[in-house]
């Protein structure tokens, strides 16, 4: 298992270092950097199904709750700017 933790890494990485992976389950995981905590996690690689994934923040982990809200703290529509809000219990 590969984990890899930030914002959306460049599109060229996963092709960098395939054949490094090609026996590991990547995975990409996001939080807050003060925390060192990943809120969201998704699957991007996985050497049983062979499929890529486009690479995201996924979803919220269990007790995450994640919301992408605009400058008025309203939630955004899909595609839309906002900025990430983390909550729950984790």
């Amino acid at each position: 298992m590969v984990i890899l933790g930030g914002d959306k890494w460049p599109e060229n990485l996963l092709s960098l270092h395939k054949e490094k992976i090609f026996q590991a389950t990547l995975f990409n995981e996001y939080g807050l950097t003060e925390t060192g905590i990943w809120n969201t996690a998704a699957a991007i690689y996985s050497p049983i199904t062979k499929n890529i994934a486009d690479i995201n923040i996924g979803k919220p982990v269990s007790g995450a709750e994640i919301w992408l809200l605009d400058r008025f703290n309203q939630p955004v529509s899909p595609g839309s700017i906002g900025e990430i809000y983390i909550g729950g219990y984790l």
